[in-house]
């Protein structure tokens, strides 16, 4: 048999001729090198230019190709119970095995039946199948083909990435959580989802506007007003949209206000004393009359509506004239609210719109709210100082209109014998059988010729008590030179009058006990 060669020379000379080992001329001349099965040394008889050539077997010049991937890496984004097919197809693959791996673990191996899950199945192209994918079947796959050394093996890699919408849940997970007032609160939100979802947090339905999406949301408790429901909402494309909320519940001692802190009434009638509480948890309440428990029944009973609580005296009777408390109460705190109930007459108004002035008089009206007739009223007055302490008050003693009831009083009054443009300022307080009522906030004026803005500032209050006592004596005796005499010549039969009209609103009262 003959074995065909492939002749190569040194120095960049090529002999390309074939040669047979039988032939008996080269054969003479042929040096064979027996260690190396692979190399024949030729020396030819007449050597060319004394070039040694080199014969390698022609049967070997062809060596075996490499494996090759004929598939390319890729990413699988999919969504939940699908199958995914990974490619791995080789050319060149010769007896070299093929495996595949997971994340660092072993899947299956060619030759092999066996596989690492039971999801899984490697075909005969070496295409591996993924079926039913779950969370569990993300990761990075690689396919391996194993060469022996020293080539070493070579990979290509994929990737399954399984798409899940979000699911949201928020930390601490209870329906209400509370939190004092002025305290700091922290929710968390917990999501999951395949990408990482967009989270949003709403209060009370509306978005809270936050500088960077956040998982923790964390605030102080500064009012009241921040209670109520917070949620996490959750998008990532898949699927639906996720949420989960929470209601925070600002908790704080009761603030117990009222509209009316004095209350006018008259025996015989319905009275209603209310006082409004703000409290969480909700308070407990109570009612005190002269700091002892108020005695409900048949004609005194308690009323509640929202945050108001009250007290509803059916048929008031002079023994129920005083100080009545609202006191609530809950695990944080107490308050209370003090409320006079009483006969006495509402404060007198000064009517704005009724005033007349000249150079030396001036004409003053005010209103007064009580149910029983005004007896008398005690005006007040003196000329306004601004910037030096003023003089002592100058008092007169007016009669009121015994013959009625009310509830609304009008009285007009003429001061005479008054200092042409010139500021004074005055005050009011009403009498009736239960005895005097608060004064009235002052009332600032000034005779013709001159302006009040020159003599008063505006800004300055009139809220001013003018009496720091609640009585002032009925037998008073007006005095000040420039005080018109004869308007209170006029009202000295008004002490008879007093007399025989309280006489008569005694024995009143005596049968409403």
């Amino acid at each position: 048999m003959a074995t065909t060669f492939a002749a190569m020379t040194v120095n960049c000379h090529t002999i390309e001729e074939a040669f047979s080992i039988e032939d008996a001329e080269l054969k003479s001349q042929t040096d064979i090198n027996h260690q190396d099965p692979y190399t024949i040394s030729l020396t030819p008889v007449n050597p060319i230019n004394g070039v040694l050539t080199l014969i390698k077997a022609a049967g070997e010049a062809n060596e075996e190709l490499p494996p090759v991937f004929k598939s390319i890496g890729t990413t699988i984004k999919t969504t939940e119970h699908e199958t995914v097919l990974l490619p791995c197809y080789v050319d060149n693959l010769g007896e070299y095995k093929v495996k595949w791996w997971k994340d660092g673990i072993l899947l299956a191996e060619s030759g092999h039946k066996t596989v690492q899950s039971p999801n899984v199945e490697v075909f005969e192209n070496h295409t591996l199948r993924v079926s039913h994918v779950g969370d569990s079947d993300s990761g990075q796959y690689v396919c391996q083909v194993v060469r022996p050394p020293p080539w070493g093996p070579i990979y290509q890699h994929h990737a399954i990435q399984v798409l899940f919408p979000p699911k949201v849940r928020v930390l601490p997970e209870t329906e209400t959580v509370d939190v004092e007032l002025h305290q700091e609160i922290t929710l968390t939100c917990i999501v999951t989802g395949v990408p990482a979802p967009n989270i949003t947090w709403t209060f009370k339905g509306e978005e809270i506007p936050l500088l960077s999406m956040r998982n923790d949301l964390r605030f102080t408790a500064s009012s009241s007003k921040m209670s109520g429901e917070y949620a996490c909402i959750a998008t990532n494309g898949v699927g639906d949209l996720a949420s989960a909320s929470i209601v925070v519940r600002v908790i704080y001692p009761p603030e117990v206000t009222t509209e009316k802190i004095w209350i006018h009434t008259t025996p015989g009638m319905r009275t209603n004393i209310q006082c409004d509480i703000d409290a969480s948890p909700k308070a407990k309440v109570e009612w005190l009359f002269e700091r002892k428990p108020v005695q409900t029944g048949a004609r005194i009973v308690t009323f509640k509506k929202g945050n108001a609580h009250g007290l509803v005296l059916l048929n008031t009777k002079t023994t129920d004239f005083g100080f009545y408390t609202c006191l609530a109460s809950n695990k944080l705190g107490k308050s209370q609210q003090v409320i006079q109930v009483s006969g006495l007459a509402d404060i007198p108004v000064f009517k704005e719109s009724y005033f007349k002035a000249d150079e030396k008089n001036v004409t003053l009206a005010w209103e007064v709210d009580s149910y029983s007739s005004i007896i008398q009223y005690s005006l007040l007055f003196r000329q306004y100082q601004r910037f030096e302490k003023p003089e002592n008050w100058s008092k007169l003693v007016i009669p009121g209109d015994l013959f009625s009831n009310g509830p609304i009083h009008t009285q007009t009054y003429s001061l005479s014998g008054l200092k042409p443009a010139t500021a004074y300022e005055t005050s009011v307080v009403a009498r009736n059988i239960f005895g005097w009522s608060k004064p009235s906030a002052i009332f600032r004026f000034v005779t013709l010729g001159g302006e009040l803005e020159t003599y008063v500032d505006l800004e300055e209050s009139t809220e001013t008590s003018v009496v720091s006592n609640n009585f002032i004596p009925v037998d008073f005796i007006p005095l000040g030179e420039e005080i018109n005499l004869s308007n209170c010549i006029k009202s000295m039969p008004i002490l008879i009058t007093l007399l025989l009209i309280f006489s008569m609103n005694w024995r009143n009262l005596e049968y409403m006990r």
